[in-house]
């Protein structure tokens, strides 16, 4: 390999032992009540839990449990899917709350059903704390609205919550929760308190997060967005003690768009504005009270932005793309409330984000194998957005489905972009399609968590959830690493994305960390032993292994589904649609032909019109071309092709290979 692209030593977060976290083994009798539970808990679910696996759940309760050398630390465990963290979360919560009634707890999850979901199983211990839920909603809103709720009759989950919070040892609030709390920096206020039931206010003092918060900060700031938060600023008068403030953050945003209307069509990074920039505790307060925007975040975005910088682009990097300017910001919101923190991330040990030196990543051996998952991967069908999106030569998402589902059993999820979800849902209405396998479909960004998908044995991965090369630029700014993309341009390289070391580095960490998210939806979250298999489209050869890794012991196979493969490198370029015609040619002449029957690579050449051998042979080398020959169980020699073996059969994937007696 070329040495400019060689493969980067990223850092990854440094793993602790437990005797480098606890102060000391202290309430032993805690540790193993709720050890206990947990395990119990887990195998009335048929989860098997071995000897190691229970050790494991002892050393998480006396990590929650006891105090630490270091208080001001965040402590990650990354416990793999299938260890059981949400169950032990919550039988931990239990013997802590009823053994100390003194000691206060947050937990913070990823969704308000989630919320409801933990509050039930607590029976009465905890109370959501939420700001809209349309399922709780007695007006039977869709969506919040300012006006409405504010002068709402109904004493809603939602009211009640604001007002008997304080009753209540544990409190649930959603991810979003924490990020608008970090990026106002306000705390949590009132919400940080509770009375005991001898009447003594107290201090809330264990916060636990299930599943990774948002550490970068990263977000798009639209030119919608700004107008809506500039309009709301101008209506600020001159009698107001806020318009200065108002004035002055207008003329950023002025300063903000500025920057992306100087550019042509590139990419700036735009240091801070200015460094020491807060918003009033007034400002914050009028601003929750009285904005009509739909997105509250967006006045602390923009404080974050003059505050840190960012990154402004005038268009996508690509051709096919000509959207309006955008605003990224470059910020890290580390989830410092002022609490004893514990936040369960099975992917924490790859993921970049967790480099600061106040987390503290338990060192949690692995309790199983992934011997029963294969990936079947096709590596040179490239299923960007953008090549989904174009009306040019459309890839057809139904003739892959029949490559994959036929004479297959089964539950499958099938995971792609938002925007293509409705097309697979619109196939899978055809009822063909759902009679021997049972098929779901969603989209990147809202599986993270999910248990709906957990008797599925299959997934489809139909494209990556590869972001703008601005937002990965911007994320490099929020670690401290500037890029340069005149000195180090986008590459297709040695299965690379980025020239720039750094740059390379967290987009591997932070796809293989979404794609082990999406994987992990299916029964392999389980435990099980039973087989499991991802048919995927990753080109990308470093994040290809960190996914090998982390499923030790998984299997890849080479995948080439033969319809799919014909038809999407038959909309490609001449190279590809030789590549198709030569297939064509090796089915028609082998497919049922005896063993022994052989064909010259010459006529080959003059069947097909090849200018020369030397193009020829490059194609029968082709890894596509490779997997039809040995399928048709055909040998390729110095002069001539072979079959010499009976070949094997079309199975559901094109890959386990049964021989034709």
């Amino acid at each position: 390999m070329n040495g400019k692209y060689k493969d980067k030593q990223i850092n990854l977060p440094v793993k602790y032992m437990l005797d480098q976290i606890i102060e000391s083994n202290l309430y032993q009798d805690l540790v193993y009540k709720a050890t206990q539970n947990i395990v119990k808990r887990l195998r009335t679910r048929n989860v098997f839990v071995g000897e190691k696996h229970e050790q494991l759940i002892g050393d998480l309760c006396r990590v929650v449990m006891n105090n630490w050398k270091d208080e001001h630390c965040i402590v990650v465990h990354p416990g793999e899917c299938g260890f059981g963290k949400t169950t032990a979360m919550i039988e931990i919560v239990k013997v802590i709350a009823d053994a100390s009634p003194e000691v206060g707890i947050v937990i913070a999850v990823e969704r308000i059903s989630d919320m409801k979901r933990v509050e039930q199983e607590l029976e009465g211990r905890a109370i959501s704390f939420f700001s809209f839920y349309a399922d709780s909603c007695l007006q039977g809103l869709p969506e919040y609205n300012r006006h409405a709720c504010s002068e709402c009759k109904y004493f809603c989950e939602k009211k009640r919550a604001r007002k008997e919070h304080s009753k209540y040892q544990v409190l649930l609030v959603s991810h979003e929760h924490l990020l608008m709390r970090a990026l106002y920096g306000d705390g949590f206020g009132e919400l940080a308190y509770f009375t005991d039931g001898n009447g003594v206010r107290q201090k809330r003092s264990l916060l636990l997060i299930d599943e990774k918060p948002q550490i970068s900060l990263n977000q798009n700031l639209s030119e919608k967005e700004l107008y809506t938060l500039r309009q709301f600023l101008m209506k600020i008068g001159p009698e107001s003690p806020l318009y200065g403030e108002a004035k002055q953050i207008e003329r950023y945003i002025y300063e903000a768009n500025f920057a992306v209307g100087d550019l042509k069509d590139d990419y700036k990074i735009i240091d801070s504005f200015d460094p020491s920039f807060q918003l009033s505790d007034e400002m914050k307060k009028y601003y929750f009270q009285t904005y009509d925007g739909d997105d509250f975040a967006v006045l602390g975005l923009l404080a974050s932005f003059i505050r840190k910088g960012g990154v402004v682009q005038y268009k996508e990097f690509s051709s096919r793309w000509h959207g309006p300017g955008k605003i990224f910001t470059a910020d890290i919101l580390h989830p410092d409330f002022d609490m004893k923190t514990v936040i369960f991330d099975a992917t924490a040990g790859i993921d970049l984000d967790y480099q600061d030196e106040r987390y503290r990543i338990l060192d949690v051996p692995r309790i199983r194998s992934f011997s029963n998952l294969a990936f079947y991967n096709c590596p040179d069908a490239n299923l960007s957005r953008s090549k989904l999106a174009s009306k040019k030569n459309q890839i057809d998402p139904e003739t892959l489905i029949k490559d994959i589902i036929n004479d297959n059993h089964g539950e499958m999820l099938i995971l792609t972009y938002k925007g293509q979800e409705g097309r697979f849902r619109a196939i899978l209405e055809d009822k063909r399609f759902n009679a021997d396998i049972k098929l779901h479909v969603d989209h990147y960004g809202n599986i993270k968590g999910k248990y709906l998908y957990a008797n599925a044995d299959q997934i489809l991965l139909y494209g990556l959830n590869h972001k703008s090369d601005v937002y990965y630029v911007a994320k490099a700014l929020s670690h401290g690493i500037r890029v340069d993309f005149v000195k180090a341009p986008p590459t297709k390289k040695y299965g690379r994305v980025y020239q720039h070391q750094g740059l390379q580095a967290i987009f591997e960490s932070e796809m293989a960390t979404d794609l082990i998210q999406g994987i992990m939806r299916i029964k392999l979250r389980r435990n099980t032993m039973e087989p499991a298999k991802v048919y995927s489209f990753i080109q990308y050869r470093r994040v290809m292994i960190i996914l090998q890794e982390y499923f030790s012991e998984c299997t890849k196979v080479e995948w080439y589904p033969l319809s799919f493969c014909m038809k999407y490198m038959g909309n490609g370029k001449n190279r590809e649609k030789r590549i198709c015609e030569l297939v064509t040619y090796l089915e028609r002449t082998f497919q049922i032909a005896e063993i022994g029957t052989c064909i010259s690579k010459e006529q080959i050449f003059q069947a097909l019109k090849y200018k020369d051998q030397d193009t020829l042979g490059a194609d029968l080398k082709n890894e596509f071309v490779l997997s039809v020959l040995k399928r048709l169980g055909v040998s390729v020699g110095h002069r001539k092709l072979i079959k010499n073996e009976r070949g094997w059969s079309h199975d559901k994937d094109n890959t386990n290979q049964k021989q034709v007696c």
